[in-house]
């Protein structure tokens, strides 16, 4: 019997999977940032090939694999909170077990930037995603991602008044705490905001902090999902 591999972030929540589905299809202006200058002529056709692949039955995995600089480039010249979106979401659909690289991250960590909720936790979600694809060299990606500059944006998640992105943050730091590096970051001096904010979302929901990384298991009050750190 063949065991799936269990992707890098994993997210499992209702509002945030629609979402998800609303922003594929939702109408992007593409040829208006071509005619702009904002992206080039050559971007504009890549990308049309790029979503004519995707929608396509023929459209292998490996073939869509190659527009990933091309995504990341996009995302990297544009600031439209729509287009970010989109882009994002074909990222995350890409990235799979492959180590995004230092231009990816400097694109999602701009993404945090943004005042969206949707599109800085999917850029949360792709920046461990991407850390723990690095598996050949996992151990010195690790220790030079800043992990506390990740956590300093999901503890401002977790003071939402929004269930869902709570829901969500925690199970961001769920997925990057299996990694034993961000474990000691967020013991660190520097996290503990973050460390005391996550505390504070266990006890609300009345769920223990236990063992080491599991799954996202029970609700309670319907606010986040168990994080095992």
């Amino acid at each position: 019997m063949t065991v799936p591999d269990v992707p890098g972030a994993m997210v499992n929540n209702q509002f945030f999977e629609e979402f998800t589905d609303k922003v594929r299809v939702k109408p992007i202006p593409w040829e208006g940032y071509s005619r702009a200058g904002l992206i080039s002529g050559d971007e504009l056709r890549e990308l049309k090939e790029y979503q004519h692949l995707a929608h396509s039955s023929t459209g292998g995995g490996r073939d869509l694999a190659e527009y990933m600089g091309l995504l990341v480039r996009l995302t990297e010249k544009l600031s439209s909170i729509d287009a970010l979106q989109y882009l994002l979401v074909q990222i995350d659909d890409l990235l799979g077990d492959s180590c995004g690289g230092e231009q990816l991250q400097r694109c999602m960590f701009r993404c945090l930037e943004k005042k969206d909720d949707y599109l800085g936790l999917k850029a949360c979600k792709i920046l461990v995603g991407s850390i723990a694809g690095c598996s050949a060299q996992a151990e010195a990606e690790q220790r030079e991602f800043p992990f506390a500059r990740l956590f300093g944006y999901l503890e401002r998640c977790m003071r939402s008044e929004l269930t869902s992105v709570v829901d969500v943050a925690v199970q961001v730091m769920q997925s990057a705490l299996r990694s034993r590096h961000a474990r000691m970051v967020l013991f660190g001096e520097d996290c503990a905001p973050c460390l005391t904010q996550l505390v504070g979302v266990l006890r609300r929901t009345q769920l223990p902090l236990t063992g080491a990384a599991g799954s996202a298991g029970s609700r309670t009050r319907g606010v986040v999902a168990v994080p095992q750190t």
